[in-house]
């Protein structure tokens, strides 16, 4: 961002030249843009509409970590209680998928039709990392078990 001085006055008077990323574009796509403002005050106007766009912004992140931080202390509840039902809608939504793996690979009836549901509808979409993340775990787990079993039960014959 630079200021240029000049002695115009009125909508002739070029008050700042504003250079940014979101004007030129990132470092590996630069662009040949600049906003050029040439009223009066007009500079002093934009710096005090982009510091109240970023009060904003910091005021929802603040937001949303606060909702991020409350569902965290909910699901650490519903563990204490073992609210089965809901520690998978509370993992689900914060994407713990160590929670969500200590309950699938003990009911794995539970994981058919969690995963079934998550695969079945549109609006689930956002969750299929997460599925194919506990299904390489849980596959890993039962390959695990089977292979566990057939050596306790070679050392029985």
């Amino acid at each position: 961002m630079f200021e240029i001085p000049d002695d115009k006055k009125g909508d002739e008077r070029i008050d700042a030249v504003i250079l940014d990323e979101e004007l030129t574009g990132s470092e590996a796509s630069r662009g040949c843009t600049a906003k050029v403002l040439k009223v009066d005050g007009a500079f002093e106007r934009y710096l005090s509409e982009n510091k109240s766009k970023d009060a904003t912004e910091a005021t929802l992140q603040m937001s949303e970590l606060q909702n991020r931080l409350d569902a965290e202390f909910l699901l650490a509840q519903m563990c204490s209680v073992k609210f089965k039902e809901w520690i998978v809608v509370l993992a689900t939504l914060l994407q713990r998928s160590e929670v969500l793996y200590d309950i699938f690979r003990y009911d794995l009836r539970l994981w058919k039709a969690y995963s079934m549901t998550l695969q079945s509808h549109l609006g689930f979409a956002q969750y299929h990392d997460l599925l194919q993340i506990l299904e390489d775990k849980l596959s890993a787990t039962v390959g695990e078990e089977s292979n566990r079993d057939i050596i306790i039960f070679s050392s029985y014959i």
